[in-house]
């Protein structure tokens, strides 16, 4: 009987695992404030020398992290980066302002989180969120800003993408896995955000983990299902998203008529 039962839980489990769905945009009108009279700089130095120790070329050329490798020193200048950052009054900064930062501690709190049950092979092993069947870390509060608990799907679903409304979001957050779009190896800022996310859509579009061609088939990358609506309303708006960031070869191949669309993602870790 006990044996039945654990095989019920583990199956239940799988089909929580497997059948991960992304959640919508969802306002949270409470961070949807700024000031454009605003002119002071958020910095930003501390993650950027985070990146420059930690990031390597991996596997395709894709940017990892030497979780492994990060220093106890190095651990508590990425804690102190985000401590400066949830300390901001970050509504009284511009949208320029307020988009790096949100982008930025997105990914810093994705490290930092890594970090804390390193050694893991994937996120999705991290299972803090609260509910019984939780998948992942992303509905967990890992940080209070203006009193306000905020989790990383909060920062995802309920601020980026539903204030700025901009699919290029897409390319500049990572989610710690392989299929993810990879860490730029710059910081965003007021200055470079649109520019290192126009990168990132080139550089995820054509690799592998974004789109992969065969002479009958085309295989996407499931964020390209998950948020089809951001990209465009059916599958061919999205392809003609894609097909603005591709190379000549896959361009040509994305526009052709295709026998058949299937989508995959790779949860592995990024790094080691």
């Amino acid at each position: 009987m006990i044996k039945k039962i654990a095989c019920i839980f583990s199956g239940l489990l799988l089909l929580v695992s497997t059948s991960f769905s992304a959640p919508q945009k969802n306002l949270w009108s409470f961070w949807n404030q700024s000031n454009e009279k605003n002119t002071k700089a958020i910095s930003h130095s501390m993650f950027q020398d985070f990146l420059n120790r930690y990031l390597f070329k991996g596997e395709s050329g894709v940017n990892q992290v030497h979780y492994s490798k990060v220093t106890a020193k190095d651990k508590q200048a990425l804690n102190q980066y985000i401590e400066k950052l949830k300390s901001l009054p970050i509504k009284t900064f511009n949208k320029k302002e307020q988009l790096a930062y949100w982008i930025n501690l997105y990914n810093a709190l994705t490290i930092q989180l890594i970090l804390k049950h390193w050694p893991v092979q994937s996120i999705t092993k991290i299972n803090i969120s609260p509910g019984f069947f939780s998948f992942g870390p992303w509905d967990a509060p890992l940080i209070s800003i203006e009193g306000q608990k905020v989790t990383l799907n909060d920062i995802e679903h309920r601020i980026l993408r539903s204030i700025w409304n901009n699919p290029l979001l897409h390319y500049a957050l990572n989610c710690a896995s392989m299929s993810c779009p990879q860490l730029q190896n710059k910081v965003f800022t007021d200055q470079n955000s649109q520019v290192l996310m126009n990168k990132a859509a080139k550089k995820y579009v054509n690799s592998p983990y974004g789109v992969t061609v065969d002479a009958n088939s085309l295989s996407l990358s499931k964020i390209y299902q998950w948020y089809q609506g951001d990209f465009g309303n059916d599958e061919s708006q999205v392809l003609k998203h894609i097909a603005q960031f591709a190379n000549p070869k896959l361009k040509k191949q994305l526009l052709e008529k295709q026998k058949s669309i299937s989508y995959y993602y790779n949860w592995d870790i990024n790094g080691r």
